[in-house]
Protein backbone atom coordinates (compact mmCIF):
# COMPACT_ATOMS: atom_id res chain seq x y z
CA UNK A 1 0.00 0.00 0.00
CA UNK A 2 2.53 2.80 1.01
CA UNK A 3 5.79 2.28 -0.87
CA UNK A 4 8.90 4.58 0.13
CA UNK A 5 10.15 6.20 -2.92
CA UNK A 6 13.77 7.31 -2.17
CA UNK A 7 13.97 9.96 -4.92
CA UNK A 8 10.93 11.06 -3.72
CA UNK A 9 12.00 10.95 -0.06
CA UNK A 10 15.28 13.08 -0.95
CA UNK A 11 13.25 15.90 -2.43
CA UNK A 12 10.80 16.13 0.14
CA UNK A 13 13.77 16.64 2.32
CA UNK A 14 15.46 19.08 -0.13
CA UNK A 15 12.49 21.41 -0.38
CA UNK A 16 11.60 21.01 3.53
CA UNK A 17 15.37 22.83 4.27
CA UNK A 18 15.43 24.93 1.20
CA UNK A 19 12.57 26.29 2.61
CA UNK A 20 13.54 25.97 6.38
CA UNK A 21 16.49 28.19 5.11
CA UNK A 22 14.50 30.58 3.22
CA UNK A 23 11.62 31.29 6.41
CA UNK A 24 15.16 31.46 8.43
CA UNK A 25 16.62 33.81 6.17
CA UNK A 26 13.37 36.16 5.81
CA UNK A 27 10.85 35.50 7.91
CA UNK A 28 12.99 34.43 12.02
CA UNK A 29 14.45 37.47 11.55
CA UNK A 30 11.77 40.02 11.76
CA UNK A 31 9.07 37.94 14.11
CA UNK A 32 11.76 37.95 16.75
CA UNK A 33 12.61 42.00 16.14
CA UNK A 34 8.34 42.33 16.38
CA UNK A 35 8.18 39.70 19.36
CA UNK A 36 11.18 42.19 20.89
CA UNK A 37 10.09 45.19 20.34
CA UNK A 38 6.43 43.86 21.47
CA UNK A 39 8.06 42.51 24.99
CA UNK A 40 9.89 46.24 25.42
CA UNK A 41 6.76 47.62 24.87
CA UNK A 42 5.38 45.59 27.79
CA UNK A 43 8.06 46.77 29.75
CA UNK A 44 8.10 50.06 29.28
CA UNK A 45 4.33 50.47 29.56
CA UNK A 46 4.77 48.15 32.79
CA UNK A 47 8.25 50.92 34.12
CA UNK A 48 5.91 54.10 33.16
CA UNK A 49 2.93 52.35 35.54
CA UNK A 50 5.09 51.92 38.25
CA UNK A 51 6.86 55.20 38.30
CA UNK A 52 3.55 56.77 38.34
CA UNK A 53 1.72 54.35 40.89
CA UNK A 54 4.84 55.45 43.10
CA UNK A 55 3.82 59.50 42.20
CA UNK A 56 0.33 58.57 42.95
CA UNK A 57 1.36 56.72 46.36
CA UNK A 58 3.89 60.36 47.08
CA UNK A 59 0.66 62.93 45.96
CA UNK A 60 -1.86 61.10 48.23
CA UNK A 61 0.39 61.19 51.27
CA UNK A 62 1.00 65.05 50.59
CA UNK A 63 -2.68 65.04 50.29
CA UNK A 64 -3.66 63.51 53.91
CA UNK A 65 -0.65 65.72 55.32
CA UNK A 66 -2.49 68.83 53.91
CA UNK A 67 -5.85 67.31 55.23
CA UNK A 68 -4.63 67.43 58.72
CA UNK A 69 -3.08 70.63 58.51
CA UNK A 70 -6.20 71.99 57.23
CA UNK A 71 -8.25 70.13 60.20
CA UNK A 72 -5.52 71.36 62.92
CA UNK A 73 -5.83 75.17 61.03
CA UNK A 74 -9.99 74.68 61.71
CA UNK A 75 -9.40 73.30 64.86
CA UNK A 76 -7.81 76.15 66.04
CA UNK A 77 -9.81 78.62 64.60
CA UNK A 78 -13.03 77.06 66.00
CA UNK A 79 -10.56 77.21 69.58
CA UNK A 80 -9.47 80.68 69.29
CA UNK A 81 -13.54 82.02 68.03
CA UNK A 82 -15.20 80.36 70.83
CA UNK A 83 -12.09 82.05 73.48
CA UNK A 84 -13.22 85.04 71.17
CA UNK A 85 -16.66 84.66 72.39
CA UNK A 86 -16.30 83.38 75.49
CA UNK A 87 -14.37 87.11 76.45
CA UNK A 88 -17.08 88.59 74.92
CA UNK A 89 -19.37 86.91 76.66
CA UNK A 90 -17.72 87.62 79.72
CA UNK A 91 -17.72 91.03 78.97
CA UNK A 92 -20.94 91.71 78.37
CA UNK A 93 -21.77 90.13 81.72
CA UNK A 94 -19.23 92.45 83.61
CA UNK A 95 -21.23 95.33 81.81
CA UNK A 96 -24.59 93.72 82.45
CA UNK A 97 -23.55 93.87 86.45
CA UNK A 98 -22.10 97.07 86.54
Amino acid sequence: MLDVSPGLSLWTTFVFLGLLAILWKFAWGPILKAVQDREDGIQSTLDQASNERGEAAKLLVEHREQMADARRQAQQMIAEGKEAGDRVRQDIEEKARA
